[in-house]
């Protein structure tokens, strides 16, 4: 038998989702934005995205991860 989902377990893997997009869209906007932008490359700036990027995945990992844990309880 399939298992029916919670609705708040499909909200929160949406929300893991959607955290990896914005991920990526920071990670794309801080870095890639300066070689198309006139100024001179921060580093920091670069390494700021990096680190929104990573901080955003391990959180959507880990939402996404509760919210199919959570699925395996349920009697």
């Amino acid at each position: 038998m399939g298992m029916e989902r919670r609705p708040w377990q499909i909200w929160a893997e949406e929300l893991g989702r959607k955290l990896l997009d914005a991920g990526n869209i920071a990670l794309g906007a801080l870095i890639f934005g300066q070689l198309v932008s006139r100024q001179p490359f921060s580093w920091k700036l670069a390494l700021g995205g990096l680190g929104a990027w990573f901080l955003l995945v391990m959180i959507s990992l880990a939402v996404i991860s509760w919210s199919r844990g959570e699925q395996d309880d349920r009697d």
